[in-house]
């Protein structure tokens, strides 16, 4: 059951039951004591400058626009605090962050790495001469039934060996990824989502409110993303 619950800057509370039971308090918090506050004297102090007598037009754009970056170097100064958190709970659950390459998948067979490359090459070539509708389709089966030696075929070999672009590999990668994760996993990782999306939505909405494009390397440093 979906449970999208948005604040007055459009920033986002939880987005599904489960989310809000193991992370709410820690979202609200973000929300309500860390972005919105910030964002509230930002917003007061542009709405004062904008109806003032005080700066000429291009003045008020300046001022504007400092008030703005201002905030959010505020922003993104606060966001570590509590993204930490999350991060540590992630790094308890020793989740895989990508595929295993080929020496790792010899030791986990126990395999002789000249007989495993044999292999792979076999199941390497068995791909390329699957023709461009059946491709993606036989990979994507091979990740969600967890059929690591075909994956490392295609993956762990110089990139014009590969049977298959970096856009198809990146898509296998991640279904492959997303079947190692438990339940609680999923949440934590939708819990970090979340929390990087509230900070960078408060950025771009303090920049839009002072009509000047957001910094990128704020957007792009607003949490981490995992």
């Amino acid at each position: 059951m979906q449970a999208l619950t948005l604040n007055r800057h459009g920033l986002l509370y939880a987005t599904s039951d489960d989310l809000a039971a193991a992370y709410g308090p820690l979202l609200k918090a973000q929300v309500d004591t860390d972005l919105s506050p910030v964002m509230d004297r930002a917003m007061e102090k542009i709405a004062q400058v904008n109806a003032g007598t005080k700066f000429t037009n291009a003045g008020k754009r300046e001022e504007v626009a400092r008030i703005a970056r201002e905030a959010m170097g505020e922003i993104t100064a606060l966001t570590p605090r509590r993204r930490q958190m999350l991060e540590s709970h992630l790094s308890k659950l020793d989740l895989p962050t990508r595929l295993p390459n080929f020496r790792e998948l010899a030791e986990r067979r126990q395999v002789e790495p000249g007989v495993l490359y044999q292999q792979l090459r076999e199941l390497r070539e068995h791909v390329k001469n699957l023709n461009s509708v059946e491709r993606e389709p036989f990979l994507m089966n091979a990740a969600q039934e967890d059929d690591v030696d075909v994956l490392v075929a295609v993956s762990d070999v110089h990139p014009l060996l590969r049977p298959v672009g970096a856009p198809t590999l990146g898509k296998v990668t991640e279904a492959w990824l997303e079947g190692k994760r438990s339940p609680e996993a999923k949440t934590l990782l939708g819990a970090m989502s979340l929390y990087d999306s509230n900070a960078r939505s408060a950025i771009v909405g303090l920049a839009k409110a002072a009509e000047i494009a957001p910094p990128k390397d704020m957007i792009s440093g607003a949490g981490g993303g995992h």
